[in-house]
């Protein structure tokens, strides 16, 4: 008899050890929150620049506002849907939620000439930086968490790092064509869907 029952719970366990396998190693993937979510493009001809976002109730809602600084000539803000509804209707002063900005600056003339040669990329690169520290207000740079690092954006050489503030910010600066555009996802936690929606445009971004 204690046999018998032995037999059986080891077939019972082997059932078990089958079905867990086959879980991990031929089940399909579930898509994740964000890739179940419609996607809308933006395209701007006259900046130069395309990326993608999710969009509706569940993903994030498009604000373009007019640009008021000499500095900034475009700007694209984006917020999760309802957080933005909650901001819009508050009757009381509040710091906006934590979102993902577009902006794109256009560089002084001197600064704008480093195309062509390995040497003026690299000055490029330089006068990138230095751009950064000149308009640290804008930037964060000074609060960068570590040395930034050199990356490409759609073949563009830009700067990568993420620094302190009312948010935790994950930042891109990149160069191109006389302008510099910066590339912000601010959140508290990496779990937040503001942060991964924004690795996930990161990866959208064109220049042209």
């Amino acid at each position: 008899m204690n046999k018998k029952i032995l037999i059986i719970v080891g077939v019972v366990i082997a059932i078990i050890l089958a079905f867990v396998g086959y879980s991990q190693y031929y089940v399909v993937r579930a898509p994740s929150d964000l890739e179940m979510l419609s996607k809308e493009t933006v395209v701007s001809e006259e900046f130069g620049i395309s990326f993608a976002y999710p969009t509706g109730e569940e993903g994030f809602t498009l604000v373009e506002p007019p640009a008021g600084d000499d500095k900034v000539k475009k700007s694209y803000l984006l917020f999760t849907t309802p957080g933005y509804r909650d901001f819009s209707n508050s009757t009381e002063p509040r710091e906006a939620p934590a979102g993902i900005s577009v902006l794109v600056y256009m560089l002084d003339e001197a600064d704008a000439q480093a195309t062509g040669t390995s040497t003026e990329r690299e000055s490029r690169i330089a006068r990138l930086q230095n751009w950064a520290m000149d308009n640290d207000t804008l930037t964060s740079f000074s609060f960068a968490k570590a040395t930034p690092d050199i990356i490409e954006l759609d073949g563009v050489k830009a700067l990568h790092y993420k620094a302190d503030g009312l948010y935790q910010q994950d930042i891109y600066l990149a160069s191109y064509k006389g302008r510099v555009y910066m590339l912000t996802g601010s959140y508290n936690e990496e779990s937040d869907l503001t942060y991964r929606a924004f690795q996930d445009l990161i990866m959208t971004v064109a220049f042209d």
